[in-house]
């Protein structure tokens, strides 16, 4: 995003962070915004998954955007909300408040632009009475990847990238199947989908080093693919825990899969948006999402043999292939117009 932003502004501009994952920092108070009035020139919110409660802490406005509607009306400078995701998991009973619901509503007339990230997210708003949103991609589509080089894989090498989310699986997924059963019945397809390939890696490519990296997982995944099984994390060990300044050696890494399976958001946009075809597995909305606005197969993992099903029907050829092209297309026309216009304020407000 900020590549993108800076490719279009005339000015060189300075991004500041506010860390949206820590309880201290992500709060935006009085004195915040009095410095965002006086010294900044636009407060950007997004991108990601921030439409669920405080990941771990709870928040002044019971969502992710850690702002009260007071601070809100203090703002005298543009906000930008930027192609923000439905992210409640579907077992979570709790959902987002009515009052997260009604501080949404505010930060929609508050803001100079609003914009989600997928049609599902827009519809989740619409069902709650926030009309006429923008959806635009996320900008994980558009990560340049780094040159990295993966210790033993080579050109022959058929490669399944996984992202496998640790943490909260009793929100993921409908009842009390253990995780290692889960594991199991995954690897068993994804098995036999490589049976008649000779040479072939099960890539698994952590996002959350925290969650991701449980030694129970990785044992598991160990049992079910054998020698098949890359453990990204052990192989290059630097790039955790995760930083932003990493993200272009992700994007290099799925850019090497010959195929991805994603049950992170960003576990799928990132392989597609490098032209790797991608099955969205699981039964969290963002997956499901994305799979909706691409095209892409989604798999539940309930039913028997549906992975192995979406894999055959993701690598089938150019018909996904020259699809995927086209979605990808309209993602840069529609970004760029989007972009363009935050620019537009961000300069109209220098003015």
């Amino acid at each position: 995003m900020r590549r993108i932003l800076q490719k279009l502004s005339p000015h060189e501009l300075e991004f500041i962070t506010i860390n949206s994952k820590d309880p201290e920092e992500s709060i935006i108070t009085s004195d915040k915004i009095w410095e965002m009035n006086n010294y900044g020139d636009m407060l950007l919110v997004g991108g990601g998954g921030m439409f669920m409660a405080g990941d771990g802490y709870k928040t002044v406005s019971d969502w992710q955007f850690n702002i009260s509607k007071h601070g809100l009306s203090e703002l005298r400078i543009p906000l930008v909300v930027y192609a923000l995701g439905w992210n409640v998991f579907p077992y979570d009973k709790t959902g987002l408040t009515s009052f997260a619901i009604g501080h949404i509503k505010e930060t929609y007339k508050t803001a100079s632009l609003f914009s989600v990230r997928n049609l599902g997210s827009h519809i989740e708003l619409q069902n709650r009475g926030i009309p006429s949103v923008r959806c635009i991609p996320d900008p994980g589509y558009f990560c340049i990847p780094s040159d990295i080089k993966l210790p033993g894989i080579y050109r022959d090498t058929y490669c399944v990238g996984i992202c496998w989310p640790g943490d909260r699986p009793e929100l993921r997924t409908q009842g009390t199947v253990d995780t290692k059963t889960q594991i199991a019945k995954f690897c068993h397809q994804i098995n036999e989908f490589l049976f008649l390939k000779s040479n072939s890696k099960v890539v698994y490519i952590p996002h959350v080093a925290k969650y991701d990296l449980d030694p129970e997982i990785i044992q598991t995944f160990q049992e079910e693919l054998g020698d098949k099984f890359y453990n990204v994390a052990k192989e290059l060990p630097f790039l955790y825990p995760e930083k932003l300044e990493y993200v272009s050696v992700i994007a290099g890494i799925y850019k090497q899969m010959d195929v991805a399976i994603g049950m992170r958001g960003h576990g799928c946009m990132i392989p597609y948006g490098l032209g790797v075809p991608v099955v969205a597995y699981g039964e969290h909305n963002k997956v499901k999402f994305f799979a909706g606005d691409t095209g892409s197969p989604w798999a539940e993992w309930q039913k028997d043999d549906d992975l192995k099903r979406a894999l055959k029907e993701a690598t089938a050829g150019t018909i996904f292939r020259n699809k995927q092209l086209a979605v990808l297309d309209k993602f840069r026309q529609e970004s760029k117009e989007f972009n363009q216009q935050v620019i537009m304020r961000l300069n109209g407000y220098n003015l």
